[in-house]
């Protein structure tokens, strides 16, 4: 491994992608990865998401892991991800000596754990821990999910089969809770209700529709119609420039077919999405609820 300590005290802090393995974590993602890139790395192609470093041996095998993302030309610093911010990071060994996991730690090179200041790079030499017993789980994809709102619920029926990275990435924001809070921004009666914009939890009305998850996932345009109460996903004129917004027809509009990506239908509360659909909107921001309370989706939760 290789990283640049930046600060001892009161916390021992570090930057990554100084040319060890943990620099080219993108690379063997890109080579051993069956689910989609954005699964596991943002749209700068270098940092890695949390299921990245909590769901993966190779993240586990890392010994650092994030603490905050810093934009240093500002000093502004973020929790989560954010296009431009750098990635800090501190000491996490996940693999000790006496793990009961999967390895355990044979050897690391005193520069590991060096008191200065800088540059380190060090030698991190794991064993096979053979006392570790694998329980065999079967994954069941979820087939559906229910999104509650203050006029009740929903029921999303997924298209696994048509579009699968599609619906993976709904599930996997819809799972860490991405979709929380966030508001049905755009309502145009009889043809569609649009959420699923971060921006909308606490950004000003102007930049509702513009939010993303940091990245953008890649079409999966399918001969299915976009007629009443299907799910589509939301884009920009860029074809491949969708991530976490998601309308739901209200009427049919066969001009979108073959241009956005169909990944469900409504099968039961189509009575809520019609509420939704029938909100007061705003006389300054046509498009927007005039109340925003009234259009939060409160969780989305994934079942079947």
């Amino acid at each position: 491994v290789a990283a640049d300590k930046i600060q001892s005290d009161p916390a021992q802090i570090y930057l990554l992608n100084g040319g060890g393995d943990e620099s080219k974590k993108q690379w063997f993602i890109r080579i051993a990865a069956d689910d989609p890139l954005s699964k596991y790395l943002y749209n700068d192609g270098v940092s890695a998401t949390p299921h990245f470093w909590d769901n993966t041996l190779l993240g586990r095998l890392i010994p650092y892991s994030p603490l905050v993302y810093v934009d240093f030309s500002s000093g502004e610093q973020s929790m989560e991800y954010m296009p431009g911010y750098t990635g800090v990071y501190t000491q996490d060994l996940k693999y000790t000596a006496e793990s009961n996991g999967p390895f355990r730690l044979a050897y690391s090179s005193a520069t590991f754990n060096d008191d200065l200041d800088g540059p380190i790079t060090a030698v991190m030499i794991y064993e096979v821990n053979k006392e570790y017993n694998v329980v065999e789980v079967e994954v069941r994809i979820p087939s559906s999910a229910v999104v509650e709102t203050d006029h009740g619920e929903f029921v999303i029926e997924f298209y696994n089969d048509v579009a699968p990275n599609t619906v993976a990435n709904f599930q996997s924001l819809a799972q860490d809770g991405f979709y929380d809070g966030t508001i049905f921004h755009r309502i145009i009666p009889g043809f569609v209700i649009q959420g699923g914009d971060p921006n909308t939890i606490s950004g000003e009305r102007e930049t509702w529709g513009t939010g993303d998850p940091g990245y953008s996932i890649e079409p999966e345009f399918s001969d299915l119609k976009h007629t009443k109460y299907v799910v589509s996903m939301a884009r920009g004129e860029a074809i491949d420039s969708a991530g976490s917004q998601f309308f739901v027809m209200l009427g049919d509009a066969p001009w979108l077919d073959g241009q956005y990506t169909v990944f469900g239908r409504v099968t039961e509360g189509t009575e809520v999405v019609d509420q939704i659909g029938s909100l007061t909107l705003s006389e300054e921001f046509p498009e927007q609820p005039l109340d925003p309370a009234s259009a939060v989706i409160k969780r989305i939760q994934l079942g079947g």
